[in-house]
C-alpha cells in the first residue's frame, strides 16, 4: 500500500451524508480512522453495527467505540462529483468536530484537491 503524504495541515470541510449537511467535518492526515460523533450519528439517523474496538488518543486514553458505520457513502455538499464509500467508527465524545476523516479517505482522492 502505497504511503499517502501526512504533511499537509488540517482543514473544515462540509458534506451530505444520508441527504444530511454534516458542517464542521475536520480532514485531518494524522487520523488513522474515520470518526462521527454519536449524537451526529443519531441526527442522521444512521444505523451502526456493534464493534467494540479501542481508539487511543495522543494523550493516551482510551476512548471505547459505539459501533461502526459500514460503507458509508459521503459526498461534498458543494460538489456531488466527489464521494467516496467509506467506515465510520461512532464514538460517544464531547462534540468539537461533526466527522473527523483520516488519511485514508484523503488518500483515495487521488489528488483532487490542492495543497498550498
Amino acid at each position: 500500500m502505497e504511503e499517502v503524504n501526512s504533511g499537509f495541515p488540517p482543514f473544515l470541510l462540509s458534506f451530505k451524508v444520508f441527504n444530511y449537511d454534516v458542517h464542521n467535518c475536520l480532514v485531518d492526515s494524522g487520523m488513522a480512522a474515520n470518526v462521527m460523533l454519536l449524537s451526529i450519528a443519531k441526527k442522521i439517523n444512521a444505523r451502526w453495527s456493534e464493534k467494540s474496538a479501542r481508539i487511543i488518543q495522543l494523550d493516551r486514553t482510551s476512548i471505547t467505540t459505539i459501533g461502526e458505520l459500514q460503507d458509508m457513502i459521503i459526498q461534498l455538499s458543494h460538489d456531488s462529483r466527489v464521494h467516496q464509500c467509506i467506515n465510520i467508527v461512532v464514538l460517544d465524545i464531547p462534540e468539537a468536530y461533526s466527522l473527523l476523516l483520516s488519511r485514508d479517505w484523503f488518500g483515495k482522492l487521488d489528488g483532487y484537491f490542492s495543497i498550498d
